[in-house]
C-alpha cells in the first residue's frame, strides 16, 4: 500500500515508483516538491495535474519519451528534471 503520509506531505523524496499510487495524486494537491528520480518510470499519470502547487519535479533518469498534457494544470511548477530519459 502507499505510504500514509503521501497526501499531505509537502515534498516527497526518494519515494519508490512502485509506492506512488496515481490515483492518490488527486488528493495531493498540496504538494510542493516530488522527487522521483532513477525510478525506471516509463509514464506519468494524468493525475499529476491534481498537484497545484508542485513547484518542484525530478524525473530525471527514468524512462520517459512523454508528459501528460495534464501537467499543465501544475501551474507552480518552476522547476522540471527531466535528464536522462
Amino acid at each position: 500500500p502507499p505510504p500514509s503520509f503521501l497526501p499531505s506531505a509537502p515534498t516527497i523524496d526518494g519515494v519508490d515508483a512502485q509506492a506512488l499510487d496515481p490515483a492518490l495524486l488527486h488528493r495531493c494537491w498540496s504538494l510542493q516538491q516530488l522527487r522521483l528520480g532513477s525510478n525506471r518510470i516509463a509514464s506519468l499519470p494524468p493525475s499529476i495535474g491534481y498537484c497545484v502547487l508542485l513547484q518542484e519535479l525530478d524525473l530525471s533518469h527514468n524512462r520517459l519519451t512523454h508528459l501528460p498534457t495534464e501537467i499543465g494544470a501544475c501551474r507552480s511548477l518552476r522547476t522540471l528534471l527531466l535528464r536522462g530519459n
